[in-house]
């Protein structure tokens, strides 16, 4: 699967697509230290050497998405989750950060055959959930989401987040036999969330100093905002596998 990854981050949710063998063949991500993040996990050999680009305005306006047509399987995307998240102001598509939009054209644009993408929370409690189900079906895409916690993957922290994940779906028959087994998907995916629910460790949640320790180390607040931000790998892997009934 070659994967093009949107809001990269520091790549937390690259980690977690390498455990399902997923080839990266680009990054977007405008947060300078995070570049550098990823820069340096290049050149360590960690992640594939592939561009990276600093804005998904420019990105799709410039032409770079549409030179990635026929070449990515699968988009990954944690989009901006500011207007979404519960201890904000929650102002959905009314606020300055709301990014949807672009990671819906870069969609249309490139169109893999599937999608898989994250976000707080909050983008059900907003209401974005309903927009972004609707773009994709009129992109030609049809999925599932749902809520998974770290904590069902043995983190000792939650890290709730709403998961979509989405296949293209060309022709009509493809959609008709989608939507026929699509009650037996959400009873599949439902009793696989639940298993891990059953299953996880209920562990105290680490002192807020966890991370703080290392003093007198440089970008010490930029390491902190992209842990912050960061995926826990298993969990991605655990979604995926959970859609496609591999789990």
């Amino acid at each position: 699967m070659n994967e093009l990854s949107l809001f990269t981050g520091a790549g937390g949710g690259l980690l977690g697509t390498m455990l399902l063998g997923w080839n990266h063949v680009g990054y977007v991500e405008k947060n300078e230290y995070c570049q550098k993040v990823l820069s340096q996990r290049i050149k360590d050999g960690i992640l594939n050497e592939a561009p990276i680009f600093n804005n998904i305005r420019t990105f799709n306006s410039e032409g770079y998405a549409a030179s990635y047509q026929g070449l990515v399987d699968v988009i990954t995307a944690g989009f901006t989750c500011q207007p979404e998240s519960r201890i904000g102001k929650q102002l959905g598509q009314n606020d300055d950060r709301y990014i949807w939009p672009e990671t819906l054209h870069s969609i249309c644009i490139i169109r893999p055959a599937a999608v898989l993408l994250e976000n707080t929370s909050g983008v059900i409690d907003t209401g974005t959930i309903g927009r972004v189900t609707a773009g994709l079906a009129c992109c030609g895409y049809v999925g599932s989401y749902f809520p998974l916690s770290a904590l069902g993957l043995g983190a000792n922290h939650p890290r709730i987040r709403t998961w979509i994940v989405a296949f293209n779906t060309d022709t009509i028959s493809n959609r008709l036999e989608r939507w026929n087994c699509s009650t037996a998907e959400r009873k599949r995916t439902k009793r696989s969330i639940s298993a891990l629910r059953e299953n996880r460790i209920q562990l105290d949640l680490p002192d807020s100093r966890t991370f703080r320790t290392n003093y007198d180390v440089a970008n010490r607040m930029d390491r902190l905002e992209a842990i912050g931000n960061g995926q826990y790998p298993p969990v991605v892997e655990a979604v995926w596998k959970i859609v496609t009934g591999k789990y």
